[in-house]
């Protein structure tokens, strides 16, 4: 099952060059597991816990970040835990339909 391999997992590198809400990540997020990605779109917005922000599409960035983290010396953001909940979403999103039918 793919939790068990994440959760095995000593760090997840998943960068991306766009994002819309980012599930894959906030569930990376969800398992505290140590987690490398780029800082672009909504990834800003949904990451937490130990996370450590590359550049899209620099490779370098992420080899030496993965190094740096083995090693100790890597520099880690430490950001508090998120709740994305499903009655949250399904309420905003309903009233944005409400707000546009009514103009």
């Amino acid at each position: 099952m793919l939790k068990d391999w994440i959760q095995s997992a000593d760090l997840v590198v998943l960068p991306s060059h766009a994002e819309g809400f980012g599930f894959a990540i906030a569930e990376v997020c969800t398992m505290d597991v140590p987690l490398i990605t780029t800082n672009v779109s909504a990834i800003p917005e949904v990451v937490s816990g130990e996370v450590m922000f590359v550049e899209p599409g620099s490779p370098k960035q992420i080899s030496k970040k993965i190094c740096e983290y083995f090693d100790g010396t890597a520099e880690i953001e430490h950001l508090p835990a998120k709740k994305f909940l499903w009655e949250d979403t399904i309420g905003n999103v309903t009233q944005i339909y409400q707000d546009l039918t009514k103009n």
